[in-house]
């Protein structure tokens, strides 16, 4: 029995020393808790009727140029475990709130994305189609919010600009006058250099990967629009992660998460999955949103 609590101890110690006591209590995110508490504080957000209507949002897609002063590029580069624990408080997850359809639910369900503060005073980047989710038909949309790293939830207020062929949006967000952490934007990238993302892929809660440029590309957006420019990277991101920041290791943004494309030996019958391109939108894109 002594030799057991002899061990118990021991064991206690060495993870204290390796600090590992308190990445059991702060570091680990459970993504169950993490939605139910976005969801508890969205519903009470719609409750109160703190939420602007998804017709006004919706049409506010149609602006075209907001005028920002932004931060100045970052030049010092990070250690990836400092990329994270700086710019996690950076990186919201956005969430499109709608109703389930059962009577007895009360609660505001979240759709979730991805984005990033590019301005301590609330103004956040995301996709083009995650703002157009507020358009589906099939249930009944209340509006979209946003989520930081600590757990604030705060309601969209309007959006400031957009482009649809470059899948691009600026929103404004109501932070009751909370400063929040922000990106640099920063500037061309070539190909080999290192990227990092951080993300919520189908709702894991602030996934961080890191990778690398493997080309530039054009890819055709619609019949009726020209090509536009594309970044293909290695670092991996899903579906949740649309609109989350692409930045290099100084911390400066270089891109926004946009799409995936899966490459399969049989193409048409979609077997054998070879390959999947990631492909980010280039930050010159959003500074032609914000300087015109």
């Amino acid at each position: 029995m002594k030799m057991r609590t002899f061990k118990v101890a021991l064991a206690a110690g060495l993870l204290s020393v390796c600090g590992i006591n308190s990445v059991f209590a702060e570091d680990y995110i459970s993504d169950s808790q993490s939605l139910h508490s976005f969801e508890v504080e969205a519903t009470k957000l719609v409750e109160t009727g703190d939420i602007e209507s998804p017709e006004t949002l919706l049409k506010e897609l149609e602006r075209t140029h907001y005028s920002l002063t932004l931060p100045s590029a970052k030049d010092q580069e990070k250690s990836p475990a400092e990329l994270f624990e700086a710019y996690k408080h950076a990186t919201v997850a956005l969430g499109t709130l709608y109703d389930c359809g059962r009577e007895s639910c009360r609660k505001a369900h979240v759709h979730m994305a991805s984005g990033f503060v590019i301005h301590e005073d609330g103004i956040v980047v995301t996709n083009h189609h995650v703002m157009m989710g507020l358009a589906k038909d099939d249930r009944k949309i209340h509006s979209a919010v946003v989520r930081d790293f600590e757990g604030n939830v705060y309601p969209i207020r309007e959006v400031l600009a957009a482009h649809e062929a470059d899948d691009l949006a600026i929103i404004r967000v109501d932070t009751k006058g909370k400063k929040l952490k922000a990106f640099s934007l920063g500037g061309d990238v070539e190909v080999g250099d290192n990227v990092n993302v951080i993300s919520h892929p189908k709702g894991s809660f602030y996934t961080y990967t890191k990778g690398a440029v493997t080309r530039h590309t054009m890819v055709p957006i619609g019949p009726d629009s020209p090509e536009r420019k594309r970044i293909n990277i290695t670092a991996d991101y899903a579906a949740g992660s649309s609109g989350g920041p692409v930045f290099d290791d100084c911390g400066n943004v270089i891109g926004v998460v946009c799409t995936t494309y899966s490459m399969y030996y049989h193409q048409k019958e979609q077997k054998s999955l070879q390959m999947v391109v990631k492909a980010i939108i280039p930050v010159e894109s959003l500074k032609s949103l914000i300087n015109g």
